[in-house]
C-alpha cells in the first residue's frame, strides 16, 4: 500500500498493478478517514467514554461491513467489488437516510415538548451503533443476492 507518493499509487493504477485486495485496503482506509472526521466534531457527550465509544463502534461496524460484503463478493462471482459497492452504498444510503428522517420527524411529533431525548448520550449511541448495523446488513443481503443463482 502506498501512503504518499501519489506518482507511484498513479503509475500502479495505469498499469493495472493494483489488486482488489489492496483496492480494499484503500477503501476500508478512505471510509475510516471519512468516519473519523465525522466524528471528531460532533455529538457535544457529557462523557469522553462515551465518545471514544462512539468512535469505536463506527469504525468497527465500518470495517466489519465493507470486509463481510468484500468476502461474500470474492465467494460468489469475485465481478468488480468497487463498482458495485459504490452503486449499492449510495442507493442503501439514500434510503437508509430518507427512513432515519421520517423517524426523526415521527419521533420529534410523538416525544414533543419532552424532546431531551435527543440530548441524552445513551440515545444517541444507540442510534449510532443501529443505523451502520442496519445499512451494513442491508449492503450484506445485496451483495448475497448478487452472488447467488437466479
Amino acid at each position: 500500500m502506498i501512503w504518499f507518493r501519489i506518482k507511484r499509487l498513479e503509475e500502479k493504477l495505469r498499469n493495472d498493478e493494483v489488486s482488489d485486495k489492496e483496492g480494499l485496503i484503500y477503501l476500508i482506509g478512505n471510509t475510516l478517514l471519512a468516519t473519523s472526521a465525522l466524528y471528531i466534531s460532533k455529538h457535544p457527550y457529557a462523557n469522553e467514554l462515551l465518545k471514544f465509544a462512539d468512535l469505536t463502534f463506527a469504525i468497527l461496524i465500518t470495517i466489519a461491513g465493507i470486509w463481510i460484503s468484500f468476502n461474500i463478493n470474492e465467494k460468489g462471482d469475485g465481478k468488480d467489488y468497487f463498482k458495485r459497492y459504490q452503486a449499492l452504498t449510495f442507493v442503501i444510503g439514500l434510503r437508509l437516510l430518507v427512513l432515519m428522517t421520517i423517524v426523526a420527524i415521527v419521533s420529534v411529533i410523538a416525544l414533543y415538548p419532552s424532546s431531551d431525548i435527543y440530548k441524552n448520550d445513551g440515545y444517541h449511541l444507540l442510534l449510532m451503533v443501529v443505523t451502520p448495523c442496519i445499512f451494513y446488513y442491508n449492503l450484506y443481503k445485496s451483495f448475497q443476492k448478487l452472488n447467488s443463482p437466479d
